[in-house]
């Protein structure tokens, strides 16, 4: 086996497999990559990585035409390589509302969003996907219990495309109980090993959520130092609690429909939390005509920094086939100036670029069916590009059909066993954790039923087990409560017809002194708390200039070419962040929150490994008068209302 890379090879550098001896050489300009040993087991996955990196961004446009004269095309944006400090790692976890409200378009609009985020993450960040409803269910990693941080995946390709595929398998079904998945997802960022990666939580819901100030105060108490981004699906979302737990988090909120604006919304955030060099991204014809239609991925995805973008699309064939078939691709920068690329085909003789194409218009397409957009010309498009390509999708299969009929005359059975090479590392049959088996399972052997799924009847509807109960099988569930419960009775109030009469019902009001004291009990209580808040807004007033004061004079020792103490500024900053957590100003000075749990975070990191630079001297310079002014509100009792540009959720429901 070998494979060719079909690429500058002085860009290339770090080729390595993981689980193969392999052997490197340059043919025909292109680096060729071979096994080491020529009967190599076939019984682990070839795993392949290295690293393509420039000075600038490098793009590049391949194209094969087959027998019938279809062109293929691939444009490939490669992110120029980086120097020193890297940027700060990121460990997300995805919380994603699967109750029963999100049937149809929004549940598939929600998946497909996810997707998009997922494609901004780079090889230094990590993931994790928590649905749902009255039970949370994570996503599978493969990892064992007895490894640190299980329920996250490492954001490499394949880690990228175990989560969409996990993302397409998400149902709705249940209740809609928030504070269970926060306070579980809070938790598993908590508890990580690695403490130097940023911590992001994107909660994804479209009910009217109970027991705000359980939401609320469990992230006033365990949200540290991560950042939260709130997105409500509906027409109709409980915006007042989703903005103020994006305000807590230090990230934004997005009330916004399923389907395009929802992915809009997603991709707003995909670049807050990411690193975007280029984006906005749009593909022109110049030489030959690009047909639109079957570009793919159908959202073209922005360019993220340490992550190349792909995209596939067809061109009108070449009428005399000696010409170069040339295309713009432009796009925005994120220092505000344009990308512009113009690029000749380079034309190659591998096949496998067609199916490339099928596989990710097929995935568009299987999104667009969930969606309920024109099932019936999806499901069409779907299996042609199946056929055509041999790529299973949902709607085929493959057969193996003999080429002669083989009669047994004696009809006797006759079993033959295939050997087959059992996954490297792998146990014996019978030796994995719970008992597995190969083949048929024994009666009552193998893995349990998952409490997640609850049973299924005969008719396969799912019967919900009590959440009183350990038990499984029939449990009967406590009969709903009457809507009258704890509300007055049917029919208007009374009237009161003396100072005597009662204010509840059947309860006689108290007297009047009893009256005054209790007037005089709670104004005593109320200035307790306000002179409690007083103190607690001094408090943060005089934690976050030292912070700021600090700050300054990081712009004073970079231009002198010296470095501040990073663990005297992470100090200031969670003194200061902490204090900003239990204060009135929590859900009020979004900015701040902002800025100690991202900006300061990012200087600090650059600062811990020697890595900082104007850049981000640059960052703190641009918001310094914004956040002092906000202090200033503060301490003068007015409201801090500044922000740092215009929210992207005012296009909103």
């Amino acid at each position: 086996m070998y494979i060719y890379i079909d690429t500058l090879p002085k860009l290339i550098s770090n080729i390595v497999s993981s689980q193969h001896v392999i052997d490197t050489e340059l043919s025909n300009g292109n680096l060729k990559v071979e096994l080491a040993q020529a009967e190599e087991l076939m019984n682990r996955d070839f795993v392949l990585k290295w690293t393509i990196a420039g000075e600038t961004v490098k793009p590049s446009f391949l194209t094969y035409t087959d027998q019938q004269g279809e062109s293929y095309c691939m444009l490939s944006l490669f992110s120029p390589k980086q120097e020193k400090f890297l940027g700060v790692p990121r460990d997300i976890i995805f919380v994603i509302d699967r109750s029963g409200s999100m049937e149809g378009l929004k549940m598939a609009s929600a998946a497909r969003s996810c997707s998009i985020l997922l494609d901004t993450l780079g090889p230094r960040d990590r993931f994790a996907i928590l649905a749902f409803d009255n039970i949370n269910e994570w996503m599978n990693t493969g990892a064992r219990k007895s490894e640190s941080d299980i329920r996250f995946l490492t954001a490499d390709e394949a880690g990228i495309e175990k989560g969409k595929d996990y993302l397409r398998t998400v149902t709705p079904r249940g209740g809609t109980e928030l504070e269970s998945a926060l306070s579980e997802s809070l938790s598993s960022l908590n508890s990580r090993i690695n403490k130097d990666a940023s911590g992001i939580l994107v909660i994804l819901t479209d009910g009217q959520i109970g027991d705000e100030s359980g939401v609320l105060k469990c992230l006033q108490n365990d949200l540290q130092s991560s950042r939260l981004f709130a997105i409500g699906v509906d027409s109709a979302v409980n915006s007042g609690l989703l903005t103020r737990m994006a305000a807590l988090g230090g990230g934004t909120a997005a009330l916004v429909a399923p389907g395009a604006k929802l992915e809009k919304a997603l991709l707003e955030i995909g670049r807050e939390i990411g690193v975007p060099l280029v984006t906005d991204l749009r593909i022109e014809s110049i030489e030959g005509d690009v047909i639109d239609q079957t570009i793919t991925p159908a959202i073209f995805p922005d360019l993220f920094r340490g992550r190349a973008v792909t995209t596939f699309f067809k061109m009108k064939p070449d009428v005399n086939g000696k010409g170069k078939r040339k295309i713009r691709v432009s796009g925005l920068r994120a220092d505000g100036k344009q990308f512009v690329e113009e690029l000749s085909e380079k034309k190659i003789s591998l096949s496998a670029l067609a199916p490339l194409y099928a596989k990710s218009r097929i995935r568009d397409l299987e999104d667009a069916f969930r969606e309920d957009r024109n099932r019936d010309h999806a499901k069409k498009q779907m299996i042609e590009l199946s056929i055509q390509h041999q790529i299973l999708c949902r709607f085929t299969a493959y057969l193996a059909i003999a080429d002669g009929e083989v009669v047994n005359e004696d009809g006797a059975l006759r079993s033959v066993v295939q050997p087959v090479q059992m996954p490297m590392s792998w146990g014996a049959p019978g030796a994995s954790i719970g008992g597995g088996f190969y083949g048929s399972a024994k009666a009552g052997v193998g893995y349990p039923l998952s409490r997640s799924t609850g049973a299924l009847d005969a008719a396969g509807a799912i019967n919900n087990f009590s959440s009183g109960s350990d038990t499984w099988g029939g449990v009967t569930p406590p009969p709903p409560m009457p809507l009258s419960s704890g509300l007055p009775p049917a029919g208007p109030p009374p009237k009161p017809a003396s100072p005597q009469q009662s204010n509840q019902w059947g309860s006689p009001i108290s007297s009047r002194s009893n009256e005054s004291k209790t007037g005089n009990l709670r104004a005593d209580s109320n200035r307790e708390r306000d002179a409690e808040s007083a103190q607690k807004d001094k408090a943060l007033v005089a934690a976050t200039r030292h912070l700021l004061k600090l700050f300054d004079e990081i712009e004073e020792k970079f231009n002198a070419g010296q470095l501040l103490d990073w663990e005297i500024l992470d100090s200031a900053r969670l003194t200061c962040m902490t204090i900003l957590q239990m204060s009135t100003y929590a859900t009020r000075a979004a900015i701040l929150q902002q800025f100690v749990r991202k900006e300061a975070i990012e200087i600090i990191a650059a600062i811990k490994a020697n890595g900082l630079s104007k850049e981000h001297v640059e960052t703190y310079s641009k918001i310094r008068d914004a956040l002092k002014q906000c202090l200033d509100n503060i301490a003068s009792g007015r409201e801090p209302a500044i922000t740092l540009g215009a929210p992207f959720w005012e296009d909103s429901i």
